[in-house]
């Protein structure tokens, strides 16, 4: 065979080996590239929840639970009206409770960072009783029974959670109303 004629052939087959390998490189590109991106993890860091206490509210019967929030990240935490944001029961088995016409908690609120705020979550289920104490007794003895009366009918509430899909942040609000059953003034 003639010498051009090697020449031509070798050419040919590298240019075609080459076209197929820039092809599979492309190809497997293409499929890298389309992929869907990985999900961000929720920021568990940024907010922690802290309980505070819980009242009966005298006008509405409702339970209120108060929380200290403690943004701990360097950016001020602004949640508007317009946020992405729900609020759920945490039962004792860890799953969350949606109940959007029975957990509220007014918008909207700020947090600067490295600062805290109290925060108001209010448990629309009322309290069955009177709410007529007069005495530092009688308080004593209804807010005992308030609590005790959450924990028998509500014994599965283990807190709240609050999923803020704006800034990916969740922020766990615990139900420690259980371990404060014999304490006075939470």
């Amino acid at each position: 065979m003639d010498n051009w004629k090697k020449i031509v052939l070798r050419t040919a087959a590298f240019g075609g080996g080459f076209a197929v390998v820039a092809a599979a490189i492309f190809a497997g590109f293409l499929w890298w590239s389309s992929r869907p991106a990985k999900p961000i993890a929720w920021n568990t860091q940024a907010v922690k929840g802290t309980y505070d206490g819980f009242t009966v509210e005298d006008d509405s019967s409702y339970y209120t639970f108060w929380y200290v929030l403690q943004n701990t990240s360097d950016v001020d935490y602004d949640v508007t009206d317009g946020t992405l944001f729900s609020v759920s029961g945490r039962t004792d088995e860890g799953n969350l409770a949606e109940c959007p016409d029975c957990i509220e908690i007014k918008k909207p609120f700020f947090v600067p960072a490295h600062d805290s705020l109290r925060l108001q979550v209010i448990f629309k289920y009322k309290y069955p009783k009177s709410l007529t104490a007069v005495t530092d007794a009688e308080k004593s003895a209804l807010h005992d029974s308030e609590r005790q009366y959450l924990i028998e009918e509500y014994g599965g509430l283990n807190g709240f959670s609050i999923l803020d899909r704006s800034a990916h942040y969740k922020i766990e609000l615990p139900g420690d109303w259980k371990k404060f059953a014999k304490q006075k003034g939470h």
